[in-house]
């Protein structure tokens, strides 16, 4: 599971630059992921493609946000010598952060649904913050709504991989 620390060390170690706040948002939810020990496979348009990325290799953040209104992910992990992808598709829909993910291996059909209100998880003075760290009003709270919400029912046998 993901930790707080551990996200925003990886926010940090990223050091990503916001067009909005719910792209500060999306990338706590890709921060998780990572902290989870998921590995980014593809990001943006490549992470919809119809023909994804399959050899396993991980990315970069590039073209992370690079759509409107949406942040896609596609993301493997390796359990018992198996790949497996899934597909996080971060949604603007007013004040909300819609995430849903789905399991592209597994037998999970339908996709795993959380709705965020992006108000609650951020700083209300976002232009006097000087570091990762006070953007999120609410990170633990953030990372414990996606961890119980998803993360654990997603993957329950994933853990996470970045220790700190």
């Amino acid at each position: 599971m993901a930790t707080e620390r551990t996200v925003l060390l990886l926010i940090r170690t990223s050091r990503p630059s916001f067009r909005n706040p719910h792209g500060k948002v999306a990338f706590a939810v890709h921060a998780s992921f990572l902290a989870a020990g998921y590995f980014l496979a593809a990001t943006g348009k490549n992470a919809l493609s119809d023909n994804p990325p399959i050899g396993g290799e991980e990315v970069g953040i590039e073209g992370w946000d690079e759509q409107v209104g949406s942040y896609d992910f596609l993301y493997f992990a390796t359990e018992m010598g198996q790949k497996k992808k899934f597909l996080v598709r971060c949604t603007v829909i007013g004040e909300f952060l819609t995430i849903d993910c789905l399991n592209l291996e597994g037998q999970q059909k339908e996709p795993l649904y959380l709705s965020i209100r992006v108000k609650d998880y951020l700083s209300h003075d976002e232009n006097q913050i000087s570091n990762y760290g006070e953007l999120y009003k609410d990170l633990k709270g953030l990372v414990k709504n996606l961890n119980s919400s998803i993360l654990a029912k997603l993957e329950p046998n994933v853990g996470s991989r970045v220790k700190i």
